[in-house]
């Protein structure tokens, strides 16, 4: 089958990451044509590297003059209180028919648009072309988004967005959600019956253990996603024999910093960790060695990072109402916990002292991340491809 795919713009995250392992998984039996921003793209390339071999790439090229215009323009729209979005405004608008031609000359068969701002780069070949379209999103609808990331006053923007994801929805011959919580907002607002299919991941084969004397957390540290709270709670377990890990991304900077300093202060040196822009083979090398992984301590969906701590034989500890517990169980994958309830997360952290407690929940969520590979994953999406 000959697959085009349009990629949300390229940042690091787990909408990426998805999209991308999920090509390279279809790249083994399909033909892939990713239609992807250039904007961002050397830097995605880096951290993913090998994703992109099998896939035949259709770049949206910046616009000289006009993209630094339009993102001066439109940088009240693209910045939520989490951060700034980074869409080529102008390499959409000015690609829109270079993309659905280039689709269009190598006969593509099935269309797969990762978000409902994806199909405007395509939009010729979406509003009109008869091949199937499976509209793939990973979260919330665009409009909700904005809504809560503090543009709830501009309605008018709002509604206009509203309006665009109504008629992408419209056109759609299939929906896809990584998670049910996703897909109950998208049912509640445009009335959709969403297929719910979770991201994969990629088991190792042996059981990793023992492990080492730290428990990681990984994200975007945006402002707001509680790596303050962490540094709270490791300050109350400070005659624990284990040491907390926050790495990931800082998309602002002075954040990290603001962090960093923090740590100082409490007088954590030794037993808090920050470590920013690790390389994939880093990050799983991470997963593989601690003895638990806790989610970010806010609410939200928050699924990838527990689906890859499972491969490596980790065991997770997430908010009640996560992602993670639509795949994983309480208990016998790894503890939940309450936002915002600091004696919740000190039991919980607390548990993973004992070397039985890691060795056994480890062991089962990672015989559970085999039913839920990328294998798995594509096998599922592959009927709705059909």
């Amino acid at each position: 089958m000959r697959i085009g795919v349009v990629s949300e713009p390229p940042r690091i995250g787990s909408p990426i990451k998805i999209c991308l392992k999920q090509l390279s998984n279809l790249s083994k039996r399909h033909s892939i044509f990713l239609v992807i921003q250039e904007r961002n793209l050397s830097s995605l390339t880096n951290v993913f590297r090998g994703l992109l071999k099998s896939t035949f790439l259709i770049k949206l090229k910046s616009i000289p003059f006009l993209s630094p215009i339009l993102d001066a323009v439109s940088k009240t729209y693209r910045t939520m209180e989490w951060g700034e979005v980074e869409i080529d405004l102008a390499s959409l608008i000015m690609n829109i028919a270079i993309a659905s031609h280039r689709l269009s000359s190598v006969k593509c068969e099935r269309l797969l648009c990762h978000s409902t701002l994806a199909p405007f780069s395509v939009l010729d070949l979406y509003a009109r072309s008869k091949i199937r379209k499976i509209l793939h999103v990973h979260d919330v609808p665009i409009h909700v988004m904005m809504k809560q990331g503090g543009l709830a006053k501009d309605r008018l923007t709002v509604e206009a967005v509203k309006r665009f994801e109504s008629w992408v929805v419209s056109k759609a011959d299939a929906i896809i959600c990584t998670t049910y919580y996703a897909a109950k907002s998208w049912h509640e607002l445009f009335g959709v019956e969403a297929v719910v299919i979770h991201p994969g991941c990629d088991p190792v084969h042996v059981f990793p253990y023992p492990k080492k004397d730290y428990i990681l957390s990984l994200s975007s540290w945006a402002r707001g996603r509680g790596s303050f709270f962490l540094l709270d709670l490791f300050e109350r377990l400070k005659n624990s024999k284990m040491k907390l890990i926050i790495a990931g991304s800082w998309p602002d900077l002075s954040e990290f910093e603001r962090l960093r300093t923090a740590v100082s202060k409490k007088g954590l040196q030794r037993k808090v960790f920050l470590l920013q822009n690790l390389s994939e083979n880093a990050i799983v090398d991470l997963y593989r060695n601690a003895r638990c992984f806790i989610s970010p301590p806010i609410e939200g969906p928050f699924l990838m990072t527990s689906l890859e701590a499972a491969s490596q034989g980790t065991p997770i500890i997430f908010p009640s109402g996560a992602s993670a517990w639509e795949v994983f169980t309480p208990c016998i994958h790894g503890f939940e916990v309450i936002v915002g309830d600091m004696d919740s997360y000190i039991e919980s952290v607390s548990k993973f002292e004992e070397d039985e407690t890691v060795r056994k929940l480890g062991y089962s969520i990672w015989k559970r991340s085999k039913d839920v590979s990328w294998d798995c994953h594509v096998e599922k999406l592959e009927k709705i491809l059909e």
